[in-house]
């Protein structure tokens, strides 16, 4: 999450906006509307300041040469300030609405992936072995797909394995990586949360949701076998 970009241009823009709304707040009515006036522009430089700071500090966790530059940054920025300099202006009306809003998403995203798992691309999903191949067909034993080890069994020369892999828009930047994972087995009756994310997959760039599947089939007995989603993505594979 701290090497996302996104995660700096956030508080970069919320302080900004910040700083515009001090600026453009009224001194009319102020006993000292001079002095309310210096305290407006020292607000004002103190937020920009800030702002700038959390730029500037992304430099030091952020690699900008691997940044693929674009206008969602531009647009995102914006979108951030817009809305929270109309959330600090009419802090009632508007304000609370945002931090309501804005704290959902956020406990959403949070919630609903307890049940997925992280995983860097080229990156280990699980393991297996086959434990015993005969007449009656397969019997494997898969870990790094939850708490302990699953045992699973197949009637035929080989067991097919299917894996919902989620993959999240870098926006989302309160998030600590941009893929999950979870095996088929593990899925449950479809809920309100994950119709929402279904809905997110369908209609908009921000989430993303393939399935994989990958067949297990008579190798060496008690061999840990690995397997791994590839660096682009786009494929499932497994490696001795």
């Amino acid at each position: 999450m701290i090497s996302n970009f996104y995660t700096w241009i956030f508080p970069a823009a919320l302080f900004a906006a910040a700083g515009l709304s001090n600026l453009s707040s009224s001194v009319k009515g102020k006993r000292n509307p001079s002095r309310a006036h210096s305290n407006r522009v020292v607000w004002f430089s103190l937020n920009i300041s800030i702002a700038l700071c959390f730029l500037t500090g992304s430099v030091f966790f952020v690699n900008w040469s691997q940044i693929d530059w674009s206008v969602t940054y531009l647009y995102f920025s914006l979108a951030v300030l817009i809305i929270f300099y109309l959330g600090f202006i009419f802090k009632y009306i508007i304000g609370l609405f945002i931090i309501f809003i804005f704290a959902f998403i956020v406990l959403f995203f949070n919630i609903y992936l307890q049940n997925w798992k992280e995983i860097p691309p080229g990156g280990i999903i699980s393991t297996f072995r086959i434990l015993s191949s005969d007449q009656d067909g397969l019997k494997a034993e898969i870990s790094g797909l939850g708490a302990s080890p699953l045992f699973i069994e197949g009637e035929g020369s080989f067991i097919t394995i299917n894996y919902n892999v989620l993959e999240l828009d870098k926006v989302i930047f309160f998030i600590n990586s941009d893929i999950y994972y979870r095996e088929m087995y593990s899925l449950s009756k479809t809920g309100f949360s994950e119709s929402i994310v279904n809905l997110l997959a369908r209609s908009s760039f921000l989430v993303s949701q393939n399935t994989y599947s990958i067949n297990i089939e008579d190798n060496a007995l008690l061999y840990e076998y690995s397997i791994i989603l590839d660096r682009d993505r786009k494929k499932i594979y497994i490696e001795n």
